[in-house]
């Protein structure tokens, strides 16, 4: 798999830091007055987004995630203009010009990784490690989640954050990126620009171990368990289909506790593909493949997939449809703002722990699987 081409843009601007105290969840400790968005441009087609604060948690020092948004399920865009490239959300204006000159960053020599939330707690994702020059650069920003969100200019030079004292309690809010945007910025502290490759989404410590427990997601009709066949029929691998254990011949279904049983008992085994969304249980079955494969095809393919195989018979369902359900067809409509995201943070959680693949047409899945000889 070719490695993806990642431009990634960091800038720190400085706040009051009983602010961001009065955010961090039970157990974290504010290092330092600042806040930081981190974007990433992939493969000059996706954007992706990442508010995080520097914190201490658990004997680790580096960074807890506060959001993180993506193009595909939020309205992110980015443009062109020399050395500017202006990167836009309906709650976010940023610009980044490069000034051609290079050197490192402080923040980053005391840096474990990033805490994500995980469920009811949060999960260490380890720092990456880039090796490329960083260009520094101008930038300005301004949040507009309300009138008056935090919003600032840098003044050409890199400047320094030190802890501050508590002076003020303010009263405990949840952690949001709303509430994060709403403290004012003091100065912006220093951006810079660093491009580099990473290992695709099949990560790297992974290495070449081998395809043994896999995991196909995606939105109702994109082809999931045409893929999860034909992955099965080149790794020899069993295949399980969740609608299949989930349903009944006679269209009931299973109770909770019988298919959580079911799951645990393939779950404990070595070697299996799992077909199927169920995000209730997702997080396990992160927890427990190698391997991640997320078809997330525009919405008119997946509409026109799952019409297209009422009144066939199916190997990943026990009975026959005989029409396209209304219900049904919502959810494959709703799946971009009500699944989507929620599979996306597991992806971003898992990103350096599991080799993850995300097709995003049937030209894609063809591809891959021809390309792959051998599994």
């Amino acid at each position: 798999m070719k490695p993806m081409r990642i431009e990634q843009f960091v800038m720190a601007y400085g706040v009051e830091q009983d602010r961001v105290r009065a955010l961090l969840p039970e157990g974290f400790e504010s290092l330092r007055p600042v806040l930081r968005i981190n974007s990433e441009i992939r493969n000059e087609t996706e954007v992706y987004l990442e508010l995080n604060a520097p914190v201490e948690h658990a004997g680790c020092r580096g960074w807890l995630n506060i959001a993180s948004w993506r193009s595909g399920t939020d309205e992110l865009r980015f443009t062109r203009s020399g050395r500017t490239v202006r990167i836009e959300a309906p709650f976010l204006k940023l610009t980044y010009t490069g000034v051609g000159i290079e050197g490192g960053c402080p923040a980053e020599r005391d840096n474990c990784g990033c805490f994500f939330r995980a469920g009811a707690g949060y999960t260490l994702r380890s720092a990456e490690t880039v090796t490329a020059n960083k260009e520094f650069c101008d930038c300005e920003f301004a949040w507009t989640f309300r009138p008056g969100d935090a919003h600032g200019v840098s003044i050409g030079k890199t400047l320094p954050a030190y802890r501050e004292e508590i002076a003020t309690q303010y009263e405990k809010q949840p952690l949001t990126a709303e509430n994060a945007a709403a403290i004012p910025c003091r100065q912006v502290l220093g951006a810079y620009i660093v491009r580099f490759e990473r290992c695709c989404e099949q990560y790297a410590n992974e290495g070449n171990a081998e395809m043994k427990r896999v995991i196909v997601i995606g939105s109702p009709g994109a082809g999931k368990s045409t893929f999860a066949r034909k992955l099965k029929d080149k790794t020899g691998l069993p295949l399980y289909y969740l609608d299949r254990i989930f349903h009944k011949p006679d269209r009931t279904t299973v109770t909770r506790e019988e298919f959580d049983q079911k799951l645990q008992t393939i779950l404990q085994t070595d070697r299996w593909i799992i077909d199927g969304n169920y995000r209730r249980t997702l997080p396990l079955r992160f927890e427990a493949c190698t391997d991640v494969f997320l078809l997330d095809f525009p919405l008119h393919l997946c509409l026109e997939g799952a019409a297209s195989r009422v009144g066939t018979v199916r190997e990943d369902m026990p009975w026959v449809e005989q029409e396209f359900d209304p219900e049904f067809r919502q959810y494959i409509l709703d799946f971009p703002k009500d699944q989507l995201p929620k599979i996306y943070e597991l992806i971003e959680q898992y990103r350096d722990r599991r080799r993850i693949m995300i097709f995003h047409s049937r030209e894609e899945v063809d591809q891959w699987i021809a390309s792959e000889q051998q599994l």
